[in-house]
Formats: C-alpha cells, structure tokens, sequence
C-alpha cells in the first residue's frame, strides 16, 4: 500500500525564537522558480511542506502559509558565487586565453577587497532583520561557493590585496615558509602556464608555489565562510548556519569539506567523488545533510533512487528542483511524494538512523589531487584551461579510480569513509582496519610518518596508483615509499586490479568469470571488512549489486537498508520491479520495514528506485 500523498505542513517557523528551530522529519524543500518572490503553489505545499526563501526577500505569503523554509544566501550571492556567462568574468576568461598575462588574472570582485567583505556583512545584516526575524531553519551562507565558477581552472585573483594577503598566508605556514624563498616580503607567484612550461622542460622550480598558491586559493574562500559564521551567530546564536551546493575540493576552488563542517549546521554536497564519504564520515550526530533533487529525463524512477539512497547514506532532508518541473511533469511529482512520504514515515518510526561509514576508508589528499590534476594536464598544451572539473572526473586517473573503488567497496557490503591525510594515525585503525591509498601521489615526510604510525597500529595500507612519487617541490622520488611505510610489517598491499575497468563493467558484465566477480574476489582474499559487525541479510531473487546501510539499535538489534546500487544514469534507467526474498541470518528474526506489503509473504516486489528496509532482532 502506497503512503498518502497529501501530507501535513511541515512545523512552521514564522516568527524569531530564542531557542533553536526543530527539524521536521525529513523536510523537503521546494525550489520556487515559477513562484520566486510569492507564497508556493498550494498543492505543492500540502504535498511538500517546504520551500526555500532568498537572502533578505520578506515573502509574507510564504510565511502566512506555515511553511517549513530555509534561507539561502544570506549574505548575497554574487560574491561568493561567480557565474561563467557573467560579463566581467567572459571577458578576464578570453583575455586569458589569447595572452597568458598573468597579472590581469583579477578576480571581480577580490574577496580580499575591504569594502567586498564589508558589504557581504552588510548583507547578512538585512538577511537577518527580514521577516521580522523569522529566518524557518536555519541560514545558508551561500550556494556553489568557490573562487572560481563550479571550480574552473583559473588563477583567479591576482590583485595587490591577493598578493599580500598571499604573503601573510605563506609566512603564518610553517610548511609553505619553509620551501618559498621570498624577496622583499613577496614570494612567488606562478601561474598554472609558468609552471607547467618549466616542469615540462625538467625544472620542477614553481611547483611549490603552485600548491601554495593551491591552498591559498581554498583558504580564502573557507576564511570568509568562517568568518561569516561567526557574525551570524554573534547575531542569532540559535540559528542554524548552513553551506549548499558543495562539490568538495578542485585544483582551482571550492571547499575542503572536511575544514567547513566544524562550523556547519547543515550542508548540502553533491554525488561527487568523495565528496558525501568526507561529510558522513566526519560529521556530527547533529549536522544535518541535504541533498538537491533533479528530475532525471531518462528514467521517472531515477530522481526516486537519488532521494532514497540520499536517505540510506544518513540523509536528512531534499531541496526539490523545482516548482516549474513538479508542475510540469506529474509523474515525476507523484513519485517524488512517495518517496518523501515513505521516507518520513520511516523517520519518525526511527528517529536515529545515521548509518556510519565504516571497515574501509579512502585517503584524501588535496596536495594530490591537485598535482595529479597538474601532471595530466602537462599534456594539453595551451588548452588545459579547458580541463574543468566536469572533465576530470571523467578522465582523470585518480578520479576515474576513486569512483570505481567506491562502487566496488560498496558492492561489497561495505559503506566506505573517506580520511583527509592530516587525519590519518593509529586512532583510525578501530574504525578504519583499512586504508586506501589511490593515486597518493604527493607525500612528504611529516604524511609518510602518518602512514607509518597507522600501520604500525595494526592498520592494513592497500595501495593503488603512485605512493609519493613526488614531494612539495615536485622532485621525483626513484625508490618506492611502501618498505618505508611497511616497516617490516607486512601489512601494505600493493593492489594490481583496475578500479577504473570494475567501474565500467560491474553493472553489465555480472557473470562468474567476469572481470567484476575477479575483482570482487581479490578484495575478499585480501580481508576485506565487510559491513562490520551488522548480520548479513541473503537477498534471493536478484544477482545485481546492491548498495547496504546499517545502523544497531539501543536493544541490539539492527535496521539495515538497501537497494540496487544504480549509481550511473544508465542503471538507474535499466530498472525494473524485483521480486526478492530476503532471508536473515541463523538467530535473528527479520521485520519488514518498507515496502509495506499486505500478508504474511515472504517475497516482496521492490519498485525500481525504492529502497528495501527491514530490522533484525534476536529470535
């Protein structure tokens, strides 16, 4: 039986509290694109409950109709959100490519300028005062934040401010001061083209300062968010501050994930790489994840499959893009109800599910993504200024690995986590008996004693790709770092199978003697951790890979979820209804949760995109 579609309004919050706003069970905002600026449709708001208000917008019906919001943008979206079609940014964009001038590189508007920062502060001043205060749950510092557009690859921002702030930044950095010789309180500067020419002729000389420059660049944006935070909550100390439309780190932009969520409340990222492993591994219990919803135009179903998988990884809430598109196409609108009406009700039945990545986590390095995105990009020539992020997720090596490890961990059993290198060290090992080492290709010592004291803990290093193949001045390394990191003790693997070729493979070529099923195999031979400590449930019917949560209850037992790992567009097109049987392990008793089904059967149909809930307790 199909959950109601006409819901309840969500806890409405129009007016200023003194105390912090309670979340609703799941809360689903609707984007208003059709009707920015007034109240939200009725229908959509009996079905939804919820809506996004912009920056200091009074939206007085909105508040008349009681519905659950969030404010985005509150201090101003231009500065922190550069558009590509933008004017001033076309134009710095094609002088670039034409001349290569280093020193027009000015980013409009400098977040570095005085009177930027000034005004954004003014900006979340009148964020504040709308509404007669009311700011619903909570205030959004802004959306796909970065100093480049979606983190192009730009040297963005050259002006004077820039450049001194750059100096302070280098000398308060006991690792940049120590490798940067500075002339006159300026180190150097060098544009991703002066580098990359000097590296292909042999001269590694500006690869320092590039990275450098690398974490300037991300410190800059992260510095302001903080900064922005700490105004808001001088003001309202019990409002919620949120960041949206996260893509985690690029060469060129955006945000560490992991640095941001210590002063987050709520945070939306996208389906990226490791982007939602950082956040779900080191989150609070507290901070809430959000997720944009897109009608996908090759399957109705695959928008459903992103909001219940969004919901298995320990998802909190949706923004629903958008009144335009739930107008325009019912179907899509029906299932999106479903599914945030199954959604809630099993929220509010299991308040505390928070699923915990766990058994195997990836090791993050932003100083080797960057690197690695610059050695590939040594053979574009002049046009590696087209190689986006969008395209180096496809391509790139170490890109390209780390989605396929992810999929095959997950095929598993396992809910991967992801472990910024500055974290790694015998602490983990509970939590994390393994380690991943993909494409790691910039170490320096202070990492490699990490690594080391990981292993020596009893921790298991799998190595993919270059270990530390290079250091921060960018001089190779001849001999391997893994004897180093060993130690003797026997527990680093170098793992020889193509993350990159399971990828392509695992969803069409599921047979015995298939390249998945070797992989999947040597992972088991290897000791994989598979979903630690949580029962195995056997689901008869099917032999897709399937994507698995698990959560122990207070009383013992477990709530485990899972469901088709469709993580392609493509898979998730190709599904249809499943008629399982899940079995539960020798002296547990199994409880079906979702779908609801009528009778006592034992085989349940599983629409495409729906997640299979059940709870095990002790028979």
């Amino acid at each position: 039986m199909r959950a109601a579609l006409l819901l309840a309004p969500l806890v409405a919050l129009g007016s200023q509290e003194s105390s912090p706003p309670v979340w609703p069970a799941f809360p689903a905002f609707v984007w208003r694109q059709d009707s920015a600026g007034r109240g939200l449709e009725q229908g959509l708001a009996r079905e939804f409950g919820g809506t996004n208000v912009e920056g200091a917008a009074e939206d007085a019906r909105l508040l008349e109709q009681e519905l659950a919001f969030y404010v985005g943008h509150g201090p101003g979206r231009d500065a922190l959100h550069l558009d590509t079609d933008r004017e001033s940014y076309r134009e710095l964009w094609d002088a670039y490519w034409r001349d290569r001038d280093g020193d027009r590189l000015v980013r409009v508007p400098c977040l570095h300028e005085e009177e930027v920062r000034a005004d954004m502060g003014r900006r979340l001043e009148r964020t504040l005062a709308a509404r007669g205060g009311a700011q619903g749950l909570g205030v959004s510092l802004g959306d796909e934040v970065g100093l480049t557009p979606y983190g192009a690859p730009l040297d963005l921002c050259a002006s004077s401010a820039c450049r001194a702030a750059f100096a302070d930044f280098v000398q308060a950095s006991p690792t940049w001061s120590a490798l940067l010789e500075v002339e006159d309180g300026r180190p150097p500067f060098p544009t991703t083209d002066e580098t990359r020419l000097a590296w292909i002729d042999g001269d590694p000389r500006h690869v320092s300062a590039w990275l450098a420059r690398r974490d300037f660049h991300v410190d800059t944006v992260e510095g302001l968010l903080e900064e922005l935070a700490r105004q808001l909550r001088r003001a309202r100390p019990e409002l919620p501050v949120g960041l949206l439309g996260q893509s985690g780190r690029t060469a060129f932009g955006d945000v560490d994930l992991a640095d941001v969520l210590p002063f987050l409340d709520f945070i939306e990222v996208y389906r990226l790489l490791d982007s939602r492993e950082l956040v779900n591994t080191w989150r609070r219990d507290d901070q809430r994840s959000l997720l944009t919803l897109f009608r996908d135009p090759e399957a109705e179903h695959g928008a459903t499959w992103i909001a219940w998988e969004h919901w298995l990884r320990g998802g909190d809430g949706v923004v629903l893009w958008s009144d335009r598109e739930l107008v325009r196409h019912p179907e899509h609108r029906r299932r999106m109800a479903e599914a945030v009406a199954g959604i809630r009700r099993l929220r509010e039945a299991w308040s505390g599910w928070r699923p915990r990545p766990e058994g195997v986590g990836v090791i993050h390095s932003s100083d080797s993504l960057a690197l690695s995105w610059l050695r590939e990009a040594l053979h574009d020539g002049p046009t590696w200024m087209r190689r986006f992020p969008s395209y180096q997720n496809r391509h790139g090596a170490r890109e390209v690995a780390l989605q396929g490890w992810l999929r095959l961990l997950e095929d598993l059993g396992v809910l991967p986590g992801a472990v910024p290198i500055e974290r790694v060290g015998p602490e983990l090992v509970g939590r994390f008996p393994v380690l991943i080492a993909n494409h790691l290709v910039l170490l320096d010592p202070p990492e490699v004693a990490r690594l080391r004291s990981y292993v020596a803990a009893g921790g298991q290093l799998w190595v993919h790709g270059p270990l530390g193949a290079y250091d921060r001045t960018g001089g190779r390394r001849e001999a391997p770092l893994t004897e180093t990191i060993d130690d003797g003790a026997g527990r680093v693997t170098t793992v020889t199978l193509d993350p990159g070729r399971y990828l392509r493979e695992r969803w069409e070529r599921r047979g015995e003697l298939s390249y998945p099923s070797r992989a999947r195999a040597a992972l088991l031979e290897l000791g994989l951790p598979v979903r630690p400590g949580a029962p195995e449930v056997a689901l008869l019917g099917t032999d897709l890979p399937f994507l698995w949560a698990a959560d122990r209850q207070a009383d013992g037992g477990w709530l485990l979820a899972s469901m088709p790992n469709a993580a392609a567009s493509a898979e998730r097109a190709a599904l249809e209804e499943l008629e399982l049987a899940p079995v539960a392990p020798e002296g547990w008793e199994l409880a079906l949760l979702h779908p609801q089904v009528d009778g006592d059967s034992s085989t349940i149909r599983l629409a495409p995109g729906e997640a299979l809930v059940v709870r095990l307790v002790r028979d």
